[in-house]
């Protein structure tokens, strides 16, 4: 098991394996990054589950590579257990940078719990 902080471009693809051409597509702040990012964990942490999240807190805003705004408070949480497709959920929470870290994190714990079989 283990862990990554990926908050740069370079670190998302040399940690994850996240393609270049993702982050220069559709950009870090992304649905399809989520996917490549815990697909890329869960490989390199050789584990059954893994998650990521990948966002904006702020307190600015951001912008994609094509220029688009990426309002603070927009992240994706991914999540991936065994037997089920990778799963990304996409929030926008306009609130302050702590409560949208501390909403990412919650999102993504309860993705994972909603992924995993009861028992």
């Amino acid at each position: 098991p283990g862990g990554w902080v990926t908050y740069s471009d370079a670190w998302k693809a040399r940690a994850l394996g996240v393609p270049e051409a993702l982050l220069a597509g559709p950009g870090a702040v992304s649905p399809e990054v989520a996917a490549a990012m815990v697909a890329g964990a869960r490989e390199r942490a050789g584990t059954d589950a893994a998650l990521a999240v990948t966002g904006v807190a702020g307190p600015g805003d951001a912008r994609s590579p094509s220029g688009a705004v990426l309002p603070a408070g927009t992240f994706h949480v991914a999540a991936v257990v065994p037997g089920r497709a990778v799963e990304v959920r996409s929030h926008f929470v306009p609130l302050d940078r702590v409560t949208v870290q501390r909403r990412a994190a919650v999102a993504a714990l309860d993705l994972l719990r909603r992924l995993l079989p009861p028992g």
